[in-house]
């Protein structure tokens, strides 16, 4: 019947968003829910009865309140909609915030790098500090990934951003472990770039 079926669609988006979630199963336990379904249930007692001027009474009262059940529903989907897009925004523009920051840090990484000679105690530390960052960029990948199953707005592009700022976190470790000093740079720079592009994607 109408009311539990209402009701099962609530179950349903509860995962995606309770408002959603709570006015449909308010909607379900409502009076005009349970009108319909009294109205329904009259006009088919009186179909059986061969009474069909109440039985088409009822049902005509059943239907004006399906009109107005309808017109709930479809409010509940557009705030569902607009609450997901909003969502969404919020979600990616706290990638884009946390991919700049990452690359603020790239940058400040390169900057200390290229004071520092290739003999400096130093440079361990510096490799220890890139994988901070690279493990930084793993939870914003994973995050990101989790949203392209829900939006087209993660696109291949972005995702190439990301596989050459981690490459080159990936080289400037070992460039730093090896205390190749120059290519780490040159690894920081690309890495940067990388997250850069990501950026920029999410940005358009």
């Amino acid at each position: 019947n109408i009311l539990s079926l209402i009701e099962d669609g609530s179950e349903l988006i509860q995962p995606f968003n309770e408002n959603s979630a709570k006015e449909l199963s308010d909607l379900s336990q409502s009076e005009l829910s349970e009108k319909v379904q009294d109205n329904l249930n009259s006009a088919i007692k009186n179909l059986s009865s061969q009474n069909s001027k109440e039985a088409l009474m009822q049902s005509e009262n059943a239907m004006a309140n399906m009109d107005m059940i309808m017109g709930q529903l479809i409010n509940i989907q557009q705030k569902f909609n607009q609450q997901s897009v909003s969502e969404k925004m919020e979600q990616l523009q706290t990638l884009l915030q946390n991919i700049l920051y990452l690359s603020s840090q790239e940058e400040q990484l390169r900057n200390d790098t290229r004071e520092t000679s290739r003999n400096s105690p130093r440079l361990r530390e510096y490799a220890q500090k890139q994988q901070l960052l690279q493990d930084q960029l793993q939870s914003i990948t994973e995050k990101m990934l989790k949203l392209s199953n829900e939006t087209f707005a993660i696109t291949p592009d972005i995702g190439r951003g990301i596989g050459k700022a981690n490459a080159n976190m990936e080289e400037a470790k070992t460039n730093l472990t090896d205390r190749n000093v120059t290519q780490a740079g040159r690894n920081h720079n690309l890495a940067m770039e990388g997250l850069n592009e990501a950026a920029l994607g999410l940005f358009n």
